[in-house]
């Protein structure tokens, strides 16, 4: 992802997204290094579906970042839309409000699979490979900028929808991410002191 072209595209939500899929690739490994060892094989079974479920998050928060690039596109591209006449003007604000329901909607998307990232990532540092706990830490890190970042993106396309009821719908749903994402995280900051002997 080339983030520094000083073009609109790609931006923070296809950073966002990118981030996520690299939480979802490190909770994969910790989950594979965790696997064929003895000392583990009683949660061998879990990590093989946390390594299938990762790697599915994975590849869809790597789509995400393209998918986030054509979102604000589609928006820019709506915007120029001439509006000289009536007719113009209903086309317009047609493209614009679908256009901006998707710069909302595709961060939003990326906002939840990164709880479940998290989620995931505080499990394989409870009962994943000990001597990867730090990895396992370092893609819940991710997981929570991924949040973070999509998080503003939804926040910030929000006003521009010109019905002003859905707002709130789903900045309502940002909010309860982040309540379940900060949860997650005491839960995992106890896990690495007592688990991984890591000091806060």
């Amino acid at each position: 992802v080339c983030l520094a072209k000083g073009t609109p595209t790609p931006g923070g939500g296809s950073a966002a997204a990118h981030a996520g899929a690299a939480a979802a690739a490190l909770v994969a490994m910790v989950a594979r290094l965790t696997l064929g060892k003895k000392k583990y094989a009683g949660v061998e079974g879990r990590m093989w579906e946390i390594v299938e479920t990762a790697e599915a998050l994975r590849q869809d928060l790597s789509g995400a970042v393209a998918r986030d690039s054509a979102a604000f596109e589609s928006y820019i591209a709506a915007v120029r839309l001439p509006k000289e006449t009536d007719e113009q003007q209903a086309i317009r604000a047609k493209a614009l409000e679908q256009a901006t329901l998707e710069t909302i909607q595709v961060p939003l998307g990326v906002s939840k699979q990164a709880v479940d990232v998290l989620r995931l990532a505080l499990e394989v540092a409870q009962t994943g490979n000990i001597n990867a706990i730090s990895d396992a830490a370092s893609g819940a890190a991710l997981a929570r900028a991924a949040l973070t970042a999509s998080s503003l993106n939804v926040r910030i396309n929000c006003p521009n929808l010109a019905d002003q009821s859905s707002p709130a719908v789903y900045l309502e749903q940002i909010r309860q991410l982040e309540s379940s994402a900060r949860a997650l995280e005491e839960k995992l900051h106890q896990v690495l002191a007592e688990r991984g002997s890591l000091a806060f």
